[in-house]
């Protein structure tokens, strides 16, 4: 039996995060080739090695989503590499706590430049070989908190409020070109994310059971990949639906 993405070329942003790994390798074990962007390149190539994959079938390239040059840079190489790129995946995030008394400005500016700042500038890289090539499916990573208010996070929702806009508004701008874009609105996910998240809320050890893991991530993505060219799947969510 055929892999469900074999052949394909996938591009995922912080490739390195907590839903990065086990996100890649199991788009790679559906047969694609993966051009892995994220900020510990050496960590990437590790991941790799130790999966035993075939150097023929990824590429990495560590650099800041927040610089556009080093971005088109990436996206070249990759090209350079593969020949075209079939699918983007939106991974890489930061979350940082307050609301309008505690949250910086400099913690405001650094969220919004990654989370939402860092999606336009790789869809950006990523679309005119997309156009040219009549098709492509991007899916950006989203949250619950893009679609409710969260006043511990107001940074962070408010990136992943505009993270839907972005989706909706490029949606209706590439559709014409064949190019498919949808978000996963996910709940609170049990890994290295949420970690951060200790020193601000506390989890009990039964809450943290009931949270999502990274691994339920994984088939929404796919699904949304292999989704046929007259379907798409707009927005899925996922909720931590035990987590109340």
């Amino acid at each position: 039996m055929m892999a469900r993405l074999d052949g394909k070329v996938v591009l995922l942003t912080g490739a390195d995060g907590g839903i990065g790994g086990p996100l890649s390798r199991a788009i790679y074990a559906e047969g694609a080739c993966l051009m892995l962007h994220g900020l510990d390149a050496e960590a990437l190539r590790a991941t790799a090695r130790e999966a035993g994959w075939d150097e023929d079938r990824y590429i990495v390239h560590a650099h800041d989503v927040r610089d556009g040059t080093a971005t088109q840079a990436a996206v070249s190489q990759g090209i350079s590499r593969f020949g075209r790129i079939d699918a983007l995946i939106n991974l890489a995030g930061i979350n940082r706590f307050g609301g309008i008394l505690r949250c910086s400005e400099e913690e405001w500016d650094a969220v919004m430049a990654i989370n939402v700042k860092g999606y336009f500038l790789t869809t950006r890289a990523v679309v005119p070989h997309m156009k040219t090539a009549g098709s492509g499916t991007i899916v950006n990573m989203s949250s619950i908190w893009g679609v409710r208010g969260n006043s511990r996070m107001m940074a962070y929702s408010t990136s992943k409020h505009a993270v839907e806009g972005f989706t909706k508004s490029l949606r209706a701008e590439v559709a014409s070109w064949g190019i498919k874009v949808s978000s996963l609105i996910v709940g609170i996910v049990d890994n290295s994310f949420r970690d951060a998240m200790r020193d601000h809320v506390a989890f009990t050890d039964d809450e943290c059971e009931r949270m999502l893991r990274s691994e339920d991530i994984v088939e929404p993505v796919i699904y949304m990949l292999e989704t046929p060219p007259q379907a798409l799947a707009s927005s899925i969510t996922l909720e931590a639906w035990l987590l109340q």
